[in-house]
């Protein structure tokens, strides 16, 4: 009985075909992975936009906005207490704040501008999606829900949360978005989320590329620089021998 197998060259092309594919795998992988990335900056600049346009429309800054109820209806309590900074509302009830141009997340019952600021733009239809507005634990100063009360993105878990505070000095205004992962053991998204080389390459193509100038920079929690950047200044270059995940990275709204 004569038995048959595959020739050298059958098997040669069997082998091509394999690399072809394994290679056009990793190939459509990467070029998810890069498109995802790039989403990171496109959210950024909408959520920019937004909210220029509607501090442009009612005079005031999402989340901060002093008379958002009379426009949407009070959530609880006089609109601006502790009540109201819990409250769910079922639609587009919401809170006040207080007006003083900074988008608050501690200290008293203000800080709920740090939630409301995302419900404010939805209920201008300025965003897209529903947003709460509000904490998820009323006994906690901040619990923060990817996809809840703050975006999540495309991006491996990372979320956009806001700050109105002196977080990075060198920032020139007082409101910026920080990017970075759920949840620190305080309720609040500041969990490294860049490897330094998608920080350089997010920085390179919205600002300078330097993690301690500009409109973008980097931050990471217990020690701010360690691990993601060689400093805080101007010379400070990303650590892009790493492929850790070593940064959050923060983008002045310029507001």
């Amino acid at each position: 009985m004569q038995k048959s197998a595959f020739s050298l060259v059958e098997l040669a092309i069997v082998l091509v075909i394999l690399g072809l594919l394994t290679g056009g795998i990793l190939a459509g992988r990467a070029l998810i992975y890069a498109s995802e990335l790039r989403s990171v900056s496109t959210d950024l600049i909408k959520y920019k936009t937004a909210a220029t346009a509607f501090r442009d429309k009612y005079l005031a800054l999402p989340g901060d906005m002093p008379n958002a109820t009379s426009f949407w209806g009070i959530a609880a309590g006089n609109g601006q207490d502790e009540d109201c900074r819990v409250a769910i509302a079922a639609g587009t009830e919401t809170c006040n704040g207080n007006g003083n141009g900074r988008i608050n997340r501690g200290g008293g019952p203000e800080r709920g501008e740090y939630y409301r600021f995302w419900q404010h733009l939805s209920n201008a239809g300025l965003l897209e999606g529903k947003y709460t507005g509000a904490t998820s634990d009323p006994s906690a100063s901040f619990a923060d829900v990817p996809g809840t009360n703050i975006p999540l993105t495309k991006f491996q878990n990372i979320a956009i949360a806001l700050r109105g505070d002196n977080y990075v000095s060198s920032l020139t205004h007082a409101n910026r978005f920080l990017l970075s992962r759920c949840c620190h053991g305080s309720g609040y998204i500041e969990v490294r989320a860049f490897i330094p080389g998608d920080a350089y390459n997010l920085d390179t193509k919205m600002d300078d590329g330097i993690p301690g100038s500009g409109k973008f920079q980097s931050w990471g929690p217990g020690g701010y620089w360690s691990g993601c950047a060689t400093g805080s200044g101007g010379n400070s270059e990303y650590e892009l021998s790493t492929n850790n995940r070593m940064c959050n990275l923060f983008y002045d709204l310029g507001l």
